[in-house]
């Protein structure tokens, strides 16, 4: 049976040593991305997947040390700011692969690896645990 997830969901991955809160992508994100690709501006589509799903990040420290924060636009989309943050960590291949998948709706299971439709390494979700006591 396939999962629907909403607009509002929050979905959290495991990235590395990363935790990204993500977001499934509404119609009109998708529809830029899928222009973006057949105009051949594969980054640019992976980036704005990345300001459209990408809703928080923990694991990260700045150079001095703090832990890094992410800045949102008024119109709630990841700041640029972030984007080229982002883009200089060791989880960006995995998060701009994510981010490209997610044209295609939010996977049931696993990401995978567009090359070779493997698992993609280093990448799970965190599932919460369901708890098993009943309401009365």
């Amino acid at each position: 049976m396939s999962v629907v997830y909403t607009i509002d969901d929050k979905i959290d991955l495991k990235i590395g040593s990363v935790v990204v809160t993500i977001s499934p992508l509404n119609y009109k994100v998708k529809s830029d991305m899928h222009a973006l690709v057949l105009a051949g501006k594969h980054m640019d589509c992976a980036v704005l997947g990345m300001r459209h799903s990408i809703k928080s990040i923990s694991g990260l420290t700045n150079s001095n040390g703090s832990d890094y924060k992410l800045k949102f636009d008024e119109s709630g989309a990841l700041a640029d700011a972030c984007i080229d943050d982002l883009l200089n960590i060791s989880e960006s291949e995995n998060l701009s692969t994510i981010a490209l998948q997610l044209m295609r709706g939010m996977p049931q299971g696993e990401f995978t690896d567009p090359l070779d439709g493997k698992k993609l390494k280093g990448v799970s979700f965190v599932k919460e645990e369901k708890s098993t006591s009943r309401k009365k």
